[in-house]
């Protein structure tokens, strides 16, 4: 019974993986697929009116990635700031979605340095 599970549990991962897109990265705890990809390029293309190529969206995938992981573990009161910034900002369909809610995550981290940097050293 226990290997029947396991059988339908492993074809059924198998094929939503196929189903979702290609993996183009995956390495410890991260797997960045095509449509985490594509996903990023889009939110990039509104944010920043240009178009970003896939190496440099999986490059700034993987540094998105470590910060987040690195704040949740270190600095968990932040991220649950941030993410409460994301609801008003950005609505709740922004933290449903995993790479979503990480790159605004990231958007509003990062502006929360600047503006931090702006406010306490010049």
């Amino acid at each position: 019974m226990l290997n029947k599970i396991c059988l339908l549990l492993g074809l059924f991962l198998i094929f939503n993986m196929k189903l979702f897109g290609k993996i183009v990265y995956e390495d410890n705890n991260l797997v960045v697929s095509s449509i985490d990809l594509e996903i990023y390029s889009d939110i990039y293309k509104k944010n920043y009116n240009e178009e970003i190529d896939n190496t440099k969206a999986l490059k700034d995938l993987i540094i998105i990635n470590h910060v987040i992981n690195d704040l949740e573990e270190f600095n968990r009161e932040f991220i649950n700031k941030i993410d409460k910034d994301i609801l008003t900002q950005f609505g709740e369909k922004a933290l449903k979605i995993e790479i979503v809610r990480d790159i605004y995550r990231f958007m509003l981290i990062r502006n929360e340095f600047i503006f931090n940097y702006f406010r306490n050293y010049l």
